[in-house]
């Protein structure tokens, strides 16, 4: 679909410039552009020369059968004297390069800046007021309030830029910029003042407006239609520190979600960049937000896994103390809430107690959980020995009840003794115990046994 491109907007005091250019409705394949599916409304690459003007005079670009550029036309109307002083505003396209120039040489205060302005655009022919009225061809282009009206600039000196759209009804919405920077700027069709969605559908005319009050002026490249980014941004979110081989970790965890987003770009102002999680559990839920430059918001969320508890290393079944005719019975267990026990060094505890050997003994063993945490635990007993235990080890130790009871006989009277305050009398039956294990030795006990014996007997 055509319609026709126009530089022109009254002056204040009089002046008016005014173009208008031929338009292309399909994509076309052409040097710089931004976008490959931008609707191209001028690259500057037709047509070439300088034009300047001042009083009630303007510049017309009317519709051509070329697609882009078109013929453009100089036409003075009302031709006057130059109000403000030492001007012309001028407009130059330069066709090899691609690019149009607009300047100026106003002298006068900066608050009259904006009274000196070209105005490139596409206008229908009841745009009024409008130099090219009942010539151009009204756009009817339905577009969306995610579009973006690109304006590449090659230059800028005087950072202003006003663009006016009209919808098939006769109404106006502008928006204007100081900030103009060299490269590609965006002007979301959203960002236009009372524009809604179903004006946004039927839109005849566009313009641009750009201060013309300095002689070096501001230079531009494009002017088009970009449809809009309607996709919000996506996270690749990765943690610090890493989670271990398990899923786990053992301390806090910063997500860093790593937003793109290959349409207008993320809102660095407006995007959550790390999260922290807090606590401990299984399946922790961090979540993030991310706005793009076209208003897009994305969500994204995160699991992590945190344990900060270490295991739990238990004994059970300790009795604490033990004859060295009983039995030990303690069972060791690692335990982990959380992320469970990966790996532990528990072993029970088992045996008679005199295995163990008189005295005190402790045994410890560690776990480590999923999460990497460390838990240990330990327990201890004492095996001791009396006439009365060290008698019924005798009687374990051999099958032999003679020499049992002929052996518990001796313990008991050195066991009586003791009681009686008859030291040397408990000590010659210890003795004649001993001098009866060691003849037993290799036949009624077994060597180790009478030695055990031997020993535990002088502890007594």
């Amino acid at each position: 679909m055509n319609g026709s491109l126009l530089l022109g907007r009254a002056f204040a005091a009089g002046l008016t410039m005014a173009l208008a250019l031929s338009v292309l409705w399909t994509v076309p394949a052409y040097a710089g552009s931004p976008s490959l599916h931008d609707i191209v409304i001028d690259n500057f690459t037709s047509g070439s020369g300088t034009w300047s003007a001042c009083g009630n005079s303007t510049f017309d670009y009317y519709q051509s059968p070329s697609i882009i550029g078109g013929a453009r036309e100089l036409e003075m109307r009302d031709a006057g004297s130059c109000y403000f002083g030492p001007f012309p505003a001028q407009m130059s396209i330069n066709a090899a390069q691609g690019t149009a120039s607009w300047f100026g040489n106003n002298t006068y205060a900066p608050e009259q800046v904006f009274a000196y302005g070209t105005e490139i655009g596409t206008y229908g022919p009841s745009w009024s007021p409008s130099p090219n009225q009942g010539k151009g061809v009204p756009l009817n282009l339905s577009l969306n309030l995610s579009d973006d009206i690109v304006v590449n600039m090659v230059g800028v000196n005087n950072p202003y830029l006003a663009i006016r759209l009209r919808d098939g009804n006769g109404s106006t919405f502008s928006v204007g910029t100081a900030h103009l920077a060299v490269g590609t700027n965006l002007f979301p069709l959203s960002s236009f003042q009372g524009l809604t969605a179903a004006d946004a559908g039927n839109i005849d005319g566009i313009s641009f407006e750009g201060s013309a009050n300095t002689a070096s002026g501001d230079v531009a490249s494009l002017f088009a239609i970009r449809p809009g980014d309607t996709t919000p941004p996506v996270a690749v979110p990765s943690q610090t520190p890493a989670a271990n081989e398990y899923g786990w970790n053992n301390t806090n965890v910063t997500v860093n979600w790593n937003w793109s987003d290959s349409g207008s770009g993320v809102d660095l102002n407006d995007c959550t960049q790390t999260s922290t999680s807090s606590g401990q559990g299984v399946g922790i839920t961090l979540t993030a937000s991310c706005s793009d430059n076209a208003g897009n918001v994305g969500t994204a969320s995160y699991k992590v896994n945190v344990d900060e508890t270490p295991p739990v290393v238990g004994y059970t079944g300790n009795a604490g103390s033990y004859s060295v005719a009983q039995s030990v019975a303690i069972s060791c267990s690692a335990t982990d809430a959380l992320s469970g026990v990966a790996s532990d060094t528990c072993a029970n505890i088992a045996g008679p107690a005199w295995s163990f050997g008189l005295g005190n003994h402790i045994f410890s063993a560690t776990a480590i959980d999923k999460a990497g945490n460390v838990g240990s635990g330990s327990t201890s007993f004492t095996v001791t020995v009396d006439y009365a235990s060290l008698c019924a080890l005798t009687e374990e130790f051999t099958s032999n009840n003679g020499v049992a009871n002929s052996l518990c006989v001796k313990l008991d009277a050195a066991s009586s003794a003791v009681s009686r305050g008859k030291s040397k009398v408990a000590a010659n039956d210890l003795k004649a115990f001993d001098n009866e294990v060691a003849a037993q030795a290799g036949k009624a006990l077994t060597f180790d046994q009478s030695k055990l014996l031997t020993t535990f007997a002088a502890a007594l």
